[in-house]
């Protein structure tokens, strides 16, 4: 579970250019979340589901508007 849980950190974290540090405080308030996670950390399930519903806000905040027509 832990290695599926670092694989969707890390596809989010490129995705959005977000440093783990970043991750680790607004998800959780734990700076060193990820660079734990990294090491071998094991989450509490809790914890797990703070990240994934941070990150689902999180997309659901930033999802480009389809009403805004790109300049090109």
């Amino acid at each position: 579970m832990r290695k599926e849980f670092l694989n969707m950190i890390e596809g989010f974290l490129k995705e959005t250019q977000m440093s783990d540090t970043r991750l680790g405080i607004l998800a959780i308030g734990d700076p060193n979340l990820v660079k734990s996670i990294r090491r071998g950390r094991d989450c509490r399930i809790s914890t797990i589901e703070r990240v994934k519903s941070y990150i689902k806000k999180y997309r659901a905040e930033h999802q480009p508007d389809p009403t805004q027509r790109s300049a090109s």
